[in-house]
């Protein structure tokens, strides 16, 4: 399934939008034999192993909760060519069968400008722009995968610039893989609070999540697996830059909780190439403070938010808060947390 825009060749204007329905047709295709409705709707069909490509050239976005069940293992790749991929309550079930229908689960989004294509209206302001309107990942309601007992498979949730996410649920039983790579930018997980999705009558509303709900939650209890969380390999040199800026990338967790019980062997990656936002070029550490202490604190991989697990607006107005529907800053420090009592001058 692939939609470009052939008429002006705008690619913000290219977009696939799976919008409510009494009866969602992409989730009947995609879940087949393990949809209740699926078998009589597309009755005398028999669905077989093949994968399902869902493409746009602009936004491929989902205005609906998914119920994904994949009859057959079926692969599914959920992809933007040139602007960003947007889902709400994801709900997926899938394991291995073969080689074919492996259960590979991937959401990516990228900010290719193609040829001849028009990006005027929807453009980054450069290759390494991680606020740009295009090469984004959102997933603003919970994000639900189970994998069964089986064949190991692979899930992949990967963007160009920026990875933001609700609460996340991932339970694998298997030598499962879960990527979450941002290549060029960052990743904000947990960070999509009070961002807006659409009720079953398209009413366009905050999703009621805080930052107490959005865990980033992985439980792997199969022999081996692995989670690699990464992000900014794709914008890094072999040498970094001098300057303070977007070179490299961030990693941002509201609430990580990731579980590898005893009794197999698994490895959790949680790693950047190296984070330009803040340098020290040889200045006091204490001394940081304004802009340069807003740096310091937004600087490489950072868990709970910010100092006493609370994002500060400043920090909010220039970063998480530039995303698109980004939620609210209120939501996102509504956290259940311990007592902390900030340093003097900081």
């Amino acid at each position: 399934m692939n939609y470009g825009n052939n008429d002006n060749k705008t690619a913000c204007e290219a977009n696939l939008v799976f919008h409510p329905s009494t009866s969602d047709t992409v989730q009947h295709a995609i879940n087949g034999a393990n949809d209740p409705v699926a078998p009589t709707y597309y009755a005398p069909l028999t669905q077989d192993r093949g994968a399902m490509h869902i493409q746009a050239l602009g936004n491929t976005e989902f205005r609906t909760d998914e119920v994904w069940k994949p009859g057959m293992n079926n692969n599914l790749l959920i992809l933007s060519e040139s602007r960003n991929v947007i889902a709400q309550g994801i709900d997926y079930t899938a394991g291995y069968t073969d080689d074919v229908a492996s259960g590979l689960l991937t959401f990516w989004a990228e900010d290719r400008t193609p040829d001849q294509a028009l990006v005027s209206g929807c453009d980054n302001a450069g290759l390494a722009d991680r606020n740009g309107h295009r090469g984004n990942l959102y997933l603003n309601d919970v994000t639900k995968i189970t994998r069964p007992a089986g064949g190991g498979t692979e899930t992949n949730l990967v963007a160009a610039n920026n990875v933001r996410t609700a609460r996340v649920e991932y339970a694998g039983q298997n030598a499962d893989t879960l990527n979450v790579i941002s290549r060029k930018g960052d990743l904000y997980l947990g960070y999509a609070a009070g961002s807006k999705i659409y009720t079953p009558t398209e009413a366009y509303v905050g999703n009621s999540k805080t930052g107490t709900d959005n865990a980033f939650i992985y439980q792997g209890t199969g022999g081996t697996a692995e989670v690699h969380l990464q992000a900014g390999f794709d914008d890094s040199r072999s040498q970094m830059t001098r300057t303070e800026g977007m070179e490299g990338g961030n990693v941002y967790f509201a609430r990580p909780a990731i579980d590898m019980p005893n009794g197999g062997r698994r490895n959790a990656r949680v790693a950047i190439p190296y984070s330009s936002e803040y340098i020290c070029n040889g200045g006091n550490l204490h001394q940081r403070a304004g802009q340069s202490m807003l740096r310091y604190e937004h600087s490489g991989i950072i868990g709970g938010l910010g100092r006493c697990g609370v994002e500060s607006a400043a920090g909010w107005a220039a970063y998480a808060g530039r995303l698109e529907n980004p939620g609210t800053l209120n939501d996102l420090n509504t956290m259940a947390r311990g007592a902390c009592t900030p340093l003097a001058g900081v």
